[in-house]
């Protein structure tokens, strides 16, 4: 049975978040990220000085929405527009070192209470991060079945004041 982008609690379209769960950290999963790493499926990656724009465009192509729109607005200054679900959000753009981890930030406060973006542990050590986004639903059944604490082995819930991209912080895997 194929993914069903209808229902995005559907646990088929889980195939690689779920390997990197049951797998054991390192060779396997870093593996597993090269070799299958879809960007429809759930997750999608984000280079440290990748486009704003663009990593909302990757993360609707990972949801497979159409609905989740972005774009640069120039006036007096650059603003950050994200539209999702007929809803504009509009952000101060963000020209630091931080840039891209304020936009997943403020792209994880859009999708709010509905989907949540987590940093992938196994792309940890590369300047390009690999983000799994699911429903807030899926995120519990997958603690649910394999665990809290193995969830969070796998999948880092980032904060504003936790910069996953900046590579100043040295965040330790749990």
């Amino acid at each position: 049975m194929g993914a069903n982008n209808d229902n995005p609690e559907s646990s088929d379209k889980l195939p690689v978040l779920i390997q990197l769960l049951i797998t054991a950290p390192g060779t396997t999963s870093t593996n597993l990220l090269n070799d299958n790493f879809e960007p429809k499926d759930n997750s999608f990656w984000v280079d440290w000085g990748e486009e704003e724009v663009y990593i909302v465009e990757a993360c609707a192509t990972a949801l497979g929405k159409n609905n989740l729109v972005a774009e640069l607005v120039r006036s007096e200054s650059i603003t950050l527009q994200i539209k999702y679900d007929g809803t504009l959000f509009n952000y101060p753009l963000d020209q630091s070192e931080t840039a891209q981890h304020t936009t997943l930030v403020r792209l994880n406060e859009v999708l709010s209470p509905k989907y949540q973006i987590r940093y992938i542990w196994d792309s940890q050590g590369s300047d390009t991060a690999a983000m799994a986004v699911l429903s807030h639903d899926q995120w519990k059944e997958l603690e649910r079945v394999h665990g809290k604490e193995n969830v969070e082995r796998a999948f880092l819930q980032f904060t504003e004041k936790l910069n996953i991209l900046s590579g100043k912080e040295q965040i330790q895997r749990p």
